[in-house]
C-alpha cells in the first residue's frame, strides 16, 4: 500500500482493517513502517498543507479540512497549518487565480474564496483590494 502513496498512521490503520487483517498485525505493521521511517505524520501532514497553499491557493480553514478527512493527528494538523505563510499573502494568489479563471464580480469571488477556507477578514481584506483597484 505504502508503495502507491503515502498514508497517515490512523488512515493505514483503517485502510488495513477495512482488509480484514488482525489488530496485532496491523500495529505491529505500522511500528515496523514508523521506525523505517515509512510513516511520518508530521512531514506528510507539511507536505500536503504545502502543496494545497502553493498550488492551489486554499485558505487554513480548507487545509485543515483535507488533512482531517485524511485522519491526521491533530498535532500534525496544528503544526502544519502553522508552517504556511501568512493568510493575507495566499489570498492574493487566491483571487488572481480566480480571474485568471474568469471569475469576475466580487460576490463570486468572495464565494470561491469562502469555499476555499479563507477567514472574513481575509476575504474582506481582498475584496476591498479588487475594488479599490
Amino acid at each position: 500500500m505504502l508503495r502507491n502513496r503515502d498514508y497517515f498512521v490512523e488512515e493505514l490503520r483503517r485502510a488495513l482493517a477495512r482488509r480484514g487483517c488482525p489488530q496485532d498485525e496491523i500495529e505491529y505493521s505500522i511500528e515496523v513502517c514508523r521506525k523505517r521511517r515509512y510513516l511520518d505524520d508530521f512531514k506528510l501532514a507539511r507536505d500536503i498543507a504545502h502543496r494545497l497553499d502553493f498550488k492551489k491557493h486554499y485558505g487554513p480553514a480548507r487545509i485543515e479540512a483535507e488533512l482531517r478527512k485524511r485522519f491526521a493527528a491533530d498535532a500534525a494538523i496544528n503544526r502544519a497549518v502553522r508552517g504556511l505563510k501568512p493568510e493575507s499573502e495566499t489570498v492574493v494568489y487566491a483571487v488572481a487565480d480566480l480571474r485568471r479563471k474568469g471569475v469576475l464580480t466580487p460576490s463570486q469571488i468572495g464565494r470561491r474564496l469562502a469555499a476555499r477556507g479563507f477567514s472574513e477578514e481575509a476575504i474582506r481584506s481582498a475584496l476591498d483590494e479588487l475594488v479599490r483597484d
